[in-house]
């Protein structure tokens, strides 16, 4: 399984990650962790990956949602998960047919 954390946060992406590590450890799962700090890398492909987990805020705007809104529009159908601290932005984020949200910081349940 391939995973993107896309969030401009370097120490959230860092706890996301040693979360996923310690999830795939312990069910046996080989699961293959990128890191982006921007929308704008070259190389985030959003189909190369399986699961794209997606921070609302980017640069002091709401730019995960519209880039997953464009995705959606283009017809990629990769699975999204919506991480964010803005609780009240979060309804925002139903328009790029997310398939789960998570309010930071997230949990390890």
């Amino acid at each position: 399984m391939r995973v993107a954390i896309c969030d401009d946060d370097h120490l959230f992406i860092t706890e996301l990650k040693e979360k996923i590590v310690t999830y795939s450890i312990q069910r046996n799962k080989d699961i293959q962790i990128c890191e982006f700090l921007s929308l704008d890398s070259p190389d985030l492909s959003p189909s190369d990956f399986d699961v794209i987990f997606l921070d609302i805020r980017f640069e002091g705007k709401n730019r995960g949602i519209e880039w997953a809104k464009q995705l959606r529009m283009g017809g990629i159908n990769t699975l999204i998960v919506i991480c964010s601290s803005l609780q009240n932005q979060l309804i925002h984020g139903y328009e790029a047919e997310p398939i789960r949200f998570l309010l930071k910081p997230v949990s390890k349940s």
